[in-house]
């Protein structure tokens, strides 16, 4: 399995691929007590591989998928359209399949509830269904499950529920990178960026 890392201030963000697809995007927040973080770090024209270097070359995909996060968690930059094409899917379920395609329709900087997935994909009371299936959800970031959010509080986010932990500390940190680009300090930069 070929892999690229990236390490940011929000933690260590690293995707797989084997030779047809994109098969995970793991993110590692940064813990209190490990206090790592750093200036994103690419691994350049090589993959890693069983934890060593090999000649494999990135493929395209990957290095803009890459650039596109380490742009997003840097400045709240919108991530292209989701490379559905690249995706391993073969392991969905039809009822995950459609959950991750709605949540890919929420807009930047926008958040849901579960229930509101939901109901979009026609299921009305499959909210803990849904919350299940994004707890399942091997493209953090990329199929965003960072926006759906309970009615009446952050909600889960990677399997967590406990808002002290490095996790939804990172849901949180997420949506106030996108909210920050949304609605920049200053209204001069909403114009230079293309927010109106």
């Amino acid at each position: 399995m070929n892999q690229y890392r990236l390490h940011t201030n929000l933690g260590s963000i690293t995707a797989f691929w084997n030779d047809q697809f994109l098969t995970g995007i793991d993110v590692q927040p940064i813990s209190a007590a490990s206090g790592r973080a750093g200036l994103a770090v690419r691994l350049v024209g090589k993959a890693r591989m069983k934890g060593r270097q090999s000649e494999t070359p990135i493929p395209g995909f990957v290095q803009q998928l890459m650039t596109e996060l380490e742009d997003y968690v840097e400045t709240g930059d919108v991530l292209t359209e989701i490379p559905w094409d690249r995706i391993e899917q073969s392991a969905w379920t039809p009822f995950q399949a459609s959950v991750y395609r709605a949540i890919a329709q929420i807009p930047h900087g926008e958040t849901r509830t579960y229930a509101w997935v939901a109901s979009k994909i026609g299921k009305l009371g499959a909210f803990r269904a849904v919350g299940q299936a994004l707890r399942s959800n091997s493209f953090p970031i990329l199929i965003p499950c960072h926006r759906v959010v309970s009615s009446n509080s952050l909600g889960g986010f990677m399997g967590c529920v406990d808002p002290a932990l490095p996790e939804l500390q990172l849901k949180r940190a997420l949506i106030a990178i996108e909210d920050r680009y949304r609605q920049p300090m200053f209204p001069f930069e909403a114009c230079a960026i293309g927010v109106f």
